[in-house]
């Protein structure tokens, strides 16, 4: 399972074991799913083994595996009035949208005010 306080090589140890996984399921071979999403042989072993790559190439092969629809759920286009709960809604970032305005970008982090003087 993945959990907040993993670290980003243990994430992709677990999402390359998952996409192996995945792979075998479909009956696919590494070679059959590198030239299905057309990258390399070595790109596919990479990912399954938990190395890093390029965004680009996940893509690929989830395209090839039909899965590329997968991506709206990890990152969702929108939430409705209805997704959001009320604690949510009432945390600072979501008021701009709770009056009906759709944000644009994000807000700098508020600090506390310090009166820092360069002159002594």
């Amino acid at each position: 399972m993945i959990e907040p306080d993993l670290t980003d090589s243990a994430i992709l140890e677990e999402l390359g074991e998952r996409l192996r996984n995945f792979r075998l399921d479909l009956n696919f071979s590494q070679t059959e799913l590198a030239r299905e999403a057309k990258i390399s042989l070595n790109t596919i072993i990479r990912m399954e083994s938990g190395l890093s790559t390029q965004l680009s190439n996940l893509l690929k092969v989830l395209r090839a595996l039909d899965q590329l629809p997968i991506l709206e759920i990890l990152v969702p286009l929108h939430y409705s009035e209805d997704q959001i709960s009320k604690e949510q809604k009432s945390a600072e970032g979501l008021k701009e949208e709770s009056k009906g305005k759709i944000r644009r970008r994000a807000s700098k982090k508020r600090s506390p005010k310090e009166k820092h003087y360069p002159w002594g």
